[in-house]
């Protein structure tokens, strides 16, 4: 994922929150009060190698 301009302080309690889906995976960091504070997604192409079939290769990650 790319970086984030975002300044965050070390040790603010926040939380981050990672979703590996099947086409992409996402990031988001949330404050101790709720409040999302930055996200980023990134694309995760699968591949084919074979008719009907859908893969993802782990090392892409």
């Amino acid at each position: 994922m790319p970086a984030s301009n975002s300044a965050i302080e070390p040790g603010t309690g926040c939380v981050a929150a990672v979703d590996i889906g099947t086409q992409t995976t996402r990031a988001a960091l949330v404050s101790p009060g709720g409040r999302v504070l930055d996200v980023a997604t990134t694309p995760v192409p699968p591949f084919s190698p074979a008719t009907g079939w859908a893969e993802q290769r782990p090392a892409d990650w």
